[in-house]
């Protein structure tokens, strides 16, 4: 019989342990126990947001080795701002991210955001992907929240160019914005 006990208690011991190792692998909380710097833990382009555990009562337990860690990765368009911890977090659950400005993007989890190439713009706040200009505008330079233009005299015939081509000597275009070299005109005398 004790034979019998001591197989079963040994069997259920490894069944607890594989059924905690499965649990562990599937979770990003871990315990806080007691580190309250910042986003310890978290990979970059996270932020921690500490939980509290809930004892039998549903009364949160008191202490810093009684809260749970969950890392929570910044939304698409986001990214995790400096110098954020859980304590300056304020309210529980307040998202630890901030907006991409106009002219960046990010595609989530970022730990700052990514400037626009040139031809493209990102008008956004909280943009998730660059645009390309469209045709008759340009983006000279990487970090553009607009595309600019083309001034008469010139066009741009392909999206997402990051520059202008002039109409030949002695032409023009009728307008602002010319999309093909075919609008090119003579100009008047």
């Amino acid at each position: 019989m004790q034979k019998f006990v001591l197989a079963v208690t040994v069997a259920l011991g490894l069944l607890g342990s594989v059924a905690v190792s499965a649990a562990t692998a599937v979770t990003t909380e871990q315990p806080a126990a007691g580190v309250r710097d910042g986003n310890s833990g978290c990979p970059a382009g996270h932020w921690a947001l500490d939980k509290p555990i809930y004892d039998s009562n549903g009364k949160p337990k008191t202490g810093a080795a009684n809260l749970i860690r969950n890392c929570v990765a910044a939304r698409p368009g986001y990214f995790v701002q400096p110098g954020i911890t859980p304590n300056n977090l304020g309210i529980l659950g307040q998202r630890a991210e901030g907006p991409c400005p106009p002219g960046t993007f990010s595609i989530g989890g970022a730990s700052s955001c990514n400037s626009v190439p040139a031809g493209h713009f990102a008008t956004g706040p909280a943009t998730t992907a660059p645009l390309a200009c469209p045709l008759g505008r340009y983006a000279p330079g990487p970090g553009s929240y607009a595309c600019q233009i083309a001034a008469k005299g010139e066009y741009v015939a392909s999206p997402g160019s990051a520059s202008v081509q002039r109409c030949p000597p002695g032409k023009t275009t009728a307008m602002v914005g010319a999309t093909s070299a075919s609008q090119c005109i003579p100009q008047p005398k």
